[in-house]
């Protein structure tokens, strides 16, 4: 597992990087790039990018729950495990709701919390598969 860290960080960090950058300057090139299209080929990435930081998170939690058992931490583990479940539940349900075309489209105030929240998840679980201790 300790020989895929690297390479894994490296990939959701160009992932976060490159959300981020589309979703601030995206705008800009709206009139050369259809923004429409170009999110819908994000989405496929960032579904990967979402569930691969979700099991590194959930499997850091479970690794300080074993450091400290039982004492009722709350730690920043506990917090990143739990809001990239979130974002989980928020990206998926809003990419099928797009995708069915169910109720006519989306709620675009749902994909900034999500393109937010994926930008800071998926660094953090970058950050720390990156500075993950050999063992």
């Amino acid at each position: 597992m300790n020989a895929l860290s690297k390479p894994i960080a490296v990939v959701l960090l160009l992932m976060s990087v490159g959300v981020a950058f589309h979703f601030l300057f995206g705008p800009f090139y709206a009139s050369v790039l259809d923004n429409g299209m170009t999110w819908s080929v994000i989405n496929y990435f960032q579904a990967v990018g979402v569930v691969v930081a979700g099991v590194f998170l959930y499997i850091r939690k479970l690794e300080e729950d074993k450091k400290w058992p039982n004492d009722g931490r709350v730690t920043r583990a506990y917090w990143e495990s739990n809001i990239a479940l979130g974002l989980a539940v928020l990206f998926f349900w809003n990419w099928i709701d797009v995708s069915t075309g169910e109720r006519g489209g989306t709620n675009s105030i749902i994909w900034v919390v999500v393109d937010t929240l994926f930008i800071l998840v998926v660094a953090s679980a970058g950050c720390h598969l990156w500075r993950r201790p050999k063992q």
